[in-house]
């Protein structure tokens, strides 16, 4: 779903970040891309935070797209002219809902706002399709996802009645 877009940054885009980051781009994601981020899981806990119970450390490279719901979701990467920086999906749900699911940055790049940017530019894609609600889950003990999600301004909510059972919070984002 969603191939060959390509969304590039507004000008001046790149204040979210600390580095300079006017030449990223946010574009679909291939498979090639899904196998360059199982290497940036590197424990259990991160596997956890990362895709919650549904796929186990460590990552089965032939089940993780089905593991995923890839078939299902619209993949993204963030990258820039010579490299991944970020990946992540959004999930369409029961009622007009788009859920944010397996926000990754690469490690190298962590702590330096590609975070905030990615999360940013699917924020944006999902406005875009006019969904009534956009939806998220975090680990309590993920304190800088559930901050950058704060930031961008999701709230806390209760799940879904069709969402299974979890022991993560969940967010909505409110307008």
């Amino acid at each position: 779903m969603g191939a060959g877009l390509i969304i590039a940054p507004r000008k001046g885009a790149h204040f979210w970040c600390k580095k300079n980051f006017s030449v990223a781009t946010l574009r679909s994601a291939g498979q090639a891309d899904l196998d360059e981020v199982i290497p940036w899981i590197g424990s259990a806990l991160q596997c956890r935070h990362w895709a919650g119970p549904r796929v186990s450390y460590p990552i089965d490279k032939t089940k993780l797209a089905e593991q995923i719901e890839w078939a299902h979701a619209y993949p993204f990467c963030l990258a820039d002219t010579q490299e991944l920086i970020g990946f992540g999906q959004l999930v369409p749900k029961p009622e007009s809902r788009l859920h944010f699911a397996r926000l990754i940055v690469k490690p190298a790049h962590r702590g330096h706002g590609y975070g905030l940017e990615l999360a940013y530019w699917l924020l944006r894609w999902a406005l875009g399709r006019q969904p009534e609600t956009i939806s998220l889950n975090v680990f309590r003990e993920n304190e800088a996802a559930i901050a950058l999600y704060r930031r961008l301004g999701f709230v806390e909510a209760s799940p879904a009645a069709s969402d299974p059972r979890s022991e993560a919070l969940h967010r909505r984002y409110k307008r």
